[in-house]
């Protein structure tokens, strides 16, 4: 039970904290509250409309480096078979990498080389218990950064594709209010 006060007029948005965050707001529990003001004029139709991403099922492995500036170095050692997607926490997924851990792959460690924008390779297979470092040889810095999430999908209202998202219909003269979560 919640109590509607004048502090809390307003729209709040709300997602699942207990467990298993992602899967559960992937599964649509997510929403909003709106506590409306009496006074106000009602709108014929209140909309939220929330921004936001899907992401996959998880991967096996997460990791993170520190911020590498010109000539730093980061190593990680890959434990489990898998496909481990990663980017520039700085620059964003624009700039990206795979590691396929295959237990098929080649023998002994990998490098990969950080540029100012890229890292060449963009991918690289190793087995697991095997190693990549990357070394930062541009002028920016860098943080090499694996979320530990599958691919994402932007959303409106957890609908990603056209045709699967409800249309918005109203009558001229209609008002509309709505609220934007992002």
């Amino acid at each position: 039970m919640f109590d509607a006060t004048e502090d809390t007029i307003g729209a709040w948005p709300f997602h699942d904290h207990v467990r298993n965050v992602r899967a559960n707001v992937n599964r649509g529990l997510f929403g909003a509250l709106i506590v409306r003001d009496q006074g106000a004029p009602r709108p014929d139709h209140e909309i939220p409309l929330f921004v936001h991403q899907l992401q996959g099922a998880s991967q096996s492995e997460t990791f993170q480096s520190p911020t590498l500036g010109h000539g730093a170095t980061h190593t990680h050692t890959f434990a489990s078979a898998g496909l481990v997607a990663y980017h520039c926490k700085i620059h964003g997924t624009s700039m990206a990498g795979t590691v396929n851990v295959d237990p098929s792959a080649p023998a002994g460690n990998r490098t990969v080389a950080i540029g100012d924008n890229f890292f060449n390779p963009t991918g690289v297979s190793i087995r697991p218990g095997a190693s990549v470092t990357w070394t930062n040889g541009g002028n920016f810095d860098h943080i090499v950064f694996a979320p530990g999430g599958g691919a994402a999908t932007f959303c409106l209202n957890g609908r990603a594709y056209i045709g699967n998202s409800p249309t918005i219909e109203v009558r001229p003269a209609q008002r509309l209010r709505w609220y934007l979560y992002y």
